[in-house]
Formats: structure tokens, sequence, C-alpha cells
């Protein structure tokens, strides 16, 4: 609930200049967060309540909190690097993440599928690399057609094809017309002096 009020309100707020502002600091409040966390976890006097705190079933308010610490350190990190860096070096990066829920969605039903449908698990180190790229370099092509298709949105994208069609379909009724309509000029035209004469 809070990622969508912040998402919501993005721009009004200014978040991403606020994460820049604040990088350094994030860094090390996620660092030490990270390693408090870490000795909680080791800790025999907390082992009882460590399921409580960071249970990735029941999603704990420990591992809430390092969530949204460890999101919002690498989404400045990645604001940082493509500040200081040439963006073509980043592409497949910058383009998968602009479509990030695509590439999820897609790296999902892959990572389902493949294992039932091409490969049993368990992978062999080497089989599971190839399988991560070719997942990654699949997520990189989707997003890539997207934006060159021009579809930013993909509840539009029907919307779209309907549109394309209609304007297809009214292109050609404005031919057959125009077709038409220089015909019967032309029959207007024989027919005209036959009438005067």
């Amino acid at each position: 609930m809070p990622a969508l009020v912040i998402g919501w309100n993005w721009d009004r707020w200014r978040v991403a200049e606020l994460i820049d502002r604040w990088l350094v600091g994030l860094l090390v409040i996620c660092m030490l967060v990270g390693l408090t966390v870490e000795d909680m976890v080791g800790s025999e006097d907390l082992r009882g309540h460590v399921v409580l705190l960071i249970d990735k079933v029941d999603i704990g308010p420990a591992r809430v909190v390092l969530s949204f610490l460890v999101v919002t350190c690498v989404y400045g990190v990645f604001r940082a690097v493509l500040r200081w860096s040439c963006r073509d070096l980043l592409r497949p990066l910058v383009s998968t993440g602009a479509r990030s829920l695509d590439s999820y969605v897609l790296q999902a039903v892959c990572l389902l599928a493949i294992p039932i449908l091409i490969v049993d698990r368990p992978w062999k180190p080497t089989l599971a690399i190839v399988i991560a790229v070719a997942v990654f370099a699949a997520c990189w092509a989707w997003a890539e057609f997207r934006t060159r298709l021009g579809v930013d949105k993909l509840h539009r994208a029907p919307m779209l094809i309907v549109t394309s069609i209609a304007d297809t379909w009214a292109g050609r009724g404005r031919r057959a017309r125009g077709r038409n309509g220089e015909r019967s000029d032309e029959q207007a035209g024989q027919e005209g002096p036959r009438v005067h004469r």
C-alpha cells in the first residue's frame, strides 16, 4: 500500500530528486539496517522472534523496511550511474527497467514454463546462466518491441489495434468512394452532352 501511495504521488512529491539528494545517507542507513538484521538473525536471544520479524511468507516488518531501503538505494544508484555514463551502454537495463512490470511477468512465465516444457530442474550452473541470459534477452526484446510500436500502456494496445483497423478500412472506403466519384464524374461528363443534344 505505501508503494502505491508513493508511486501515485511520485512527481508531486519529487521522490526521484529526494532520493538523489539523500542517496549517500540512504546507502549508509541501508547497510546499517542490513547488518543489524543479519546480527538479529544470528542472535540466540531473538531466535524465536526471527520468523515474526523477517519471515518471507508473513512479510515481517524488518523485511518490509529492508525491501523499501534496498529498492530505493538500487534506484538511486542506477540514476547516478546513468547520469555519469553513456546510456547506450546500459540500454538493456534502462529499457527493461522502463517496462519492469512486463519484464517481471515475462520472466515469471518463462521460469515457470521452462522447467515444465523444456528442461527439468535441477539445473547445472552453466545451464542456469544460459536460461537467465535468455530470459533477460526476451524481456529486453519485448521492451524494445513495445518502444518501437509506441505502446506506452498495454491496456491501450487493443484500442490502438481497433483504431488502426478502422483507419485502414476508412482509408479503403475513401479510396473506393474516390474511384466511384471519378467514374460517376466521367459518366456524368459522357452523359451530359447526350442530354443536351
